[in-house]
């Protein structure tokens, strides 16, 4: 049995949290509005061998990890779940007084409970001046997937084996690693990721749109569209129990466009995806008979959307 922290108990902390639970670890939860298990992020860590982050962004980020560092324990490790920039999380690696692993994850809530998330890990290289100091070999987490290297090289802290033990087992309960590259390099990867679902969700609404406005019935629209360029999409679209609200896939589009501004596509898809009425909606709403009705373009409505993410009501799902 592993003792894990997660700050975070939103949608997807508390996917995690029962996933981990159910596997017989010691969980502690704590998220902002205070109403679980621990007092406070110190109070959440002051035992965890592991402990996840799972919060909406980089400045929630810093601020659990603030509160928590001084409860931090010798030997435990931090796993960076959130979806935040690449920068971002290079710059709380640097300041986090243990390691901190960059730690993504491709999936929505039915894949945390089941443990089929992929984690995208990104830990050591040239990225990591903040593992670096801490004990991880150069090599990273790279070698130590399957363990430590004989070597040392993989190392999680002073104490080496034991601690990177626990975050392996805590990672395999999750799901499948894909490493990345140095810490920075999972975040890279998660924010292409995301551009992809959503401009190819944004495009299927207005192919879906488009059928409805020429007379194509739904049934046949979707099915012409499944064996389109569109078709890695169309499951997405319409799985059920997968939830991606649309407040955070803007916010994550935003990211991807402080890193590349010249995108018109994604540009034109955070402003689509940022004017929704329903910002807590999954992104395949989108996707309605009934355009109209389904977005408002006022400067109000993306206001009101970026305050909940800031304000906390909406947290990190996919």
């Amino acid at each position: 049995m592993i003792s894990v922290a997660v700050l975070g108990a939103g949608r997807m902390g508390t996917a995690i949290t029962r996933r981990l639970t159910t596997r017989g670890h010691n969980v502690t939860v704590w998220n902002r509005s205070g109403v679980h298990t621990a007092t406070s992020p110190a109070d959440a860590v002051r035992d965890a061998q592991v402990v996840i982050v799972m919060v909406t962004d980089a400045a929630a980020v810093d601020e659990v990890l603030t509160r928590a560092a001084p409860a931090l324990q010798p030997g435990s490790v931090v796993l960076q779940m959130s979806t935040i920039s690449p920068d971002e999380v290079r710059a709380l690696a640097a300041r986090c007084p243990v390691p901190l692993l960059d730690a993504p994850v491709k999936g929505s809530v039915p894949a945390a409970e089941s443990g089929s998330l992929t984690i995208l890990l990104g830990a050591g290289g040239s990225g990591s001046s903040g593992l670096g100091s801490s004990g991880l070999g150069s090599s990273g987490l790279g070698e130590g997937v399957d363990g430590p290297s004989a070597g040392g090289e993989g190392r999680v802290g002073s104490g080496g084996a034991e601690e990177w033990g626990a975050v392996t087992a805590v990672l395999a309960e999750l799901g499948e690693v894909r490493r990345c590259g140095g810490v920075g390099a999972g975040s890279a990867v998660k924010l292409v990721l995301n551009a992809a679902l959503v401009t190819g969700i944004a495009a299927l609404a207005d192919v879906m749109a488009l059928a409805a406005a020429v007379g194509v019935d739904r049934e046949t629209a979707w099915d012409v569209v499944g064996s389109s360029a569109l078709a890695a999409a169309v499951p997405r679209a319409l799985a059920t129990g997968a939830d991606f609200p649309l407040a955070l896939a803007a916010k994550d589009t935003g990211l991807a466009l402080t890193e590349l501004p010249s995108a018109p596509l994604l540009a034109a898809t955070a402003h689509v995806l940022r004017a929704t009425r329903n910002p807590t909606a999954d992104i395949a709403t989108l996707i309605t008979p009934d355009r109209a009705t389904s977005h408002a373009t006022t400067a109000t409505t993306i206001a009101a959307n970026s305050a909940a993410i800031t304000a906390g009501d909406i947290e990190e799902t996919e």
